[in-house]
């Protein structure tokens, strides 16, 4: 990210309106700066130097939602897939938005779309699979999760989610199992900790699940930045623990 900073900030410096640059800059205020006021003034600012780069929109849609402006974040990410109707990004986007809104059955209904277009694309099959875990449809939740897994060789994000799947649908034991292959999967390589944190929210091992997410802290992870509209996170809102974490990545900034 400090990389990416330093090359927009030059991009910039060349050409003051590279829309690129500025949506660039705004997605890094936004994921690791944890600056969410400069974050929507570039995503506003690329929008304003070109209205038509549905990215702009796409992750100006992020930032909406993680604000809580549910309904302009969904009128954003139909901008960026009307303007990239082809866009698998865009149109898993769009899905994404639906389920962090808790509005699950749009979300399945657009992922679907999105699948159509590509059968084989691995993070439609997450989304699809959180969109029915929302829904309480654990079973079909972690056939699409096993489909990222294995579509992707194994990727440690669809593995931690299919561990949550099965640890709230029941099946604890093989919850317990992709935990601990993914601890020990993390001595020896990355294992994105704030999606560690949900498996372990599954699992109702709260003490490690903040563990992870100090980690994830430290780390300056930018699934941070989705805390106070993660579905997976609703049974900590009461933990005290969880509203410090907040302050501490300046989510009312």
């Amino acid at each position: 990210m400090p990389k990416a900073k330093s090359a927009a900030t030059k991009a910039l410096e060349i050409d003051s309106s590279l829309v690129e640059a500025h949506t660039s800059l705004a997605f890094i205020s936004l994921y690791f700066d944890w600056n969410w006021s400069v974050a929507e003034r570039g995503f506003q600012r690329a929008i304003e130097l070109n209205p038509n780069y549905a990215p702009a929109h796409q992750w100006y849609s992020h930032l909406l939602m993680a604000r809580g402006r549910t309904g302009e974040s969904i009128v954003e990410a139909k901008r960026a897939m009307e303007l990239d109707p082809l866009s698998l990004a865009a149109n898993m986007n769009l899905g994404w938005q639906y389920h962090w809104a808790k509005q699950y059955d749009l979300a399945v209904e657009q992922l679907r779309k999105t699948l159509e277009i590509e059968p084989n694309f691995e993070q439609g099959h997450w989304g699809l699979g959180l969109a029915y875990e929302g829904k309480g449809s654990f079973e079909e939740a972690a056939k699409e999760f096993q489909k990222a897994v294995d579509l992707s060789g194994g990727d440690a994000v669809y593995l931690a989610s299919l561990g949550h799947a099965y640890a709230i649908g029941g099946r604890k034991a093989d919850a317990m199992r992709i935990r601990d292959e993914l601890e020990q999967r993390s001595k020896l390589s990355y294992v994105p900790p704030y999606w560690m944190a949900t498996l372990c929210i599954g699992l109702g091992e709260k003490d490690q699940a903040f563990r992870w997410l100090d980690k994830a802290y430290e780390e300056r992870s930018g699934g941070l930045s989705w805390l106070g509209v993660d579905p997976r996170l609703d049974s900590l809102r009461s933990d005290p623990r969880l509203a410090a974490l907040s302050q501490r990545v300046s989510l009312s900034s």
